[in-house]
């Protein structure tokens, strides 16, 4: 069994990750480790992906707030997939 956690701070192309030694943080990886232990899970592998934006669900006041995260999504080089959703999760490291 393996536990993955699906985060939209966890993206590494969004600066999630930067300047880790470790590819998920050390910080993570306890926090992912605690869990497993507190339900008696053993997992074979702990990871943390990037996660889905989808800026059609923020409420209308929330607007200048969430601006500033879509630019950061835009200038990290990912597509909406629809309009207003961005998906920055790794594929290719989740399939691996």
């Amino acid at each position: 069994m393996a536990l993955f956690v699906s985060c939209g701070s966890a993206s590494q192309a969004l600066g999630g990750q930067e300047g880790k030694t470790d590819p998920i943080g050390r910080t993570s990886r306890n926090y992912l480790e605690e869990e497993a232990a507190k339900y008696n899970l053993q997992p074979i592998a702990l990871s943390l992906f990037g996660g889905v934006y989808n800026y059609n669900k923020e409420p209308w006041w929330a607007g200048k707030f969430v601006e500033a995260g879509r630019q950061k999504i835009e200038a990290a080089s990912f597509k909406e997939t629809k309009p207003g959703v961005y998906d920055t999760r790794d594929w290719s490291a989740i399939r691996s």
